[in-house]
């Protein structure tokens, strides 16, 4: 059996730096050079690259519409690929070869990239715009406080960015309200329109096999770490999708204020967990209900937290 070509490319905004055949190239981030370059690839050579920033969406999507297999490599799965290795250079050409040889490694465990389907891209993309602007807003306010700005000044700079975030949540939930599982998700208490969408978005596009699957997805899986005498050590492992774990820590802390989430919090806290600790407890929870209301659409579900 032939070992197929891998292209590899390390991702940037408008010049992506390549390695195919043993040659370092550059490719121009539009869709005229992708769909020419495409060209030159055999049917059965992999396209890889970093998924960085969403730069990279163009090509992929181009790739697998031309039928080529395309796997996308999160910049933490590279990074510790680098580090396993000892290699001291990171740079764009470095990068390539390196995302080369973690496929070519690798290649039995990894996943192919599977464009993300309508409307679901879009909303994604809405939760996310949402989510960073929010952000945004928090530098922004921390920063002119720091200046000595009143807080009149301070609204009258947020006012436009606030007014954008609340049309964003209006076309978040009225996509969420289109499908049967969305208005299910928005009963759950703790479970707004951006958790909604958030999870909505990603269970309509990824068929996960369990819960567990989708927690560990979300990057709010224990983990074991123990060394020496530190034993029983468990933190969340901080992989995946960093806005939905942000959308559902945020959930938790809406959550805990209700009657069904009040007393599982007090008792995590009672466990010895810091309050940041019981609230992603609280968001791990929070997650396999989305994961079982979307799957079921249980009644009973709706109501019940199991200790």
């Amino acid at each position: 059996m032939n070992t197929p070509q891998i292209a590899a490319l390390d991702i940037a905004g408008s010049e992506h730096v390549g390695y195919y055949c043993g040659r370092l190239f550059n490719l121009v981030n539009d869709p005229k050079s992708i769909k020419a370059w495409l060209r030159t690839l055999t049917p059965d050579t992999i396209v890889a690259m970093e998924s960085t920033g969403g730069h990279g969406v163009l090509l992929a999507e181009m790739a697998v519409q031309r039928g080529l297999t395309v796997y996308v490599l999160s910049p933490r799965q590279v990074s510790c690929y680098r580090r396993s290795l000892g290699r001291r250079v990171k740079s764009d050409r470095a990068d390539a070869k390196l995302i080369h040889d973690h496929v070519a490694s690798n290649l039995e465990h990894l996943r192919p990239y599977v464009p993300w389907a309508e409307p679901w891209k879009s909303l994604r993309n809405l939760v996310r715009e949402r989510c960073k602007l929010m952000n945004s807003m928090g530098a922004m306010r921390q920063s002119l406080r720091a200046r000595g700005r009143s807080k009149q000044e301070i609204a009258a700079v947020l006012d436009s960015v606030r007014a954008h975030t609340d049309e964003l949540t209006k076309q978040i939930r009225k996509v969420v309200m289109q499908s049967e599982e969305g208005r299910a998700l928005l009963q759950i208490p703790g479970v707004g329109p951006i958790v909604a969408g958030a999870a909505l978005a990603v269970l309509k596009q990824i068929p996960f096999k369990h819960k567990d699957a989708f927690v560990a997805w979300i990057g709010n899986d224990l983990v074991v770490d123990e060394s020496g005498k530190r034993k029983n050590v468990r933190r969340i492992s901080s992989w995946g999708d960093k806005w939905l774990r942000s959308a559902f820590f945020n959930g938790g802390r809406s959550a805990i204020r209700t009657a069904l989430w009040k007393d599982y919090y007090q008792a995590q806290l009672e466990k010895g967990l810091t309050k940041t600790g019981a609230i992603c407890a609280v968001a791990r929870k929070l997650q396999r209900k989305v994961y079982g209301v979307y799957h079921e659409a249980n009644a009973i579900a709706l109501t019940r937290v199991d200790m």
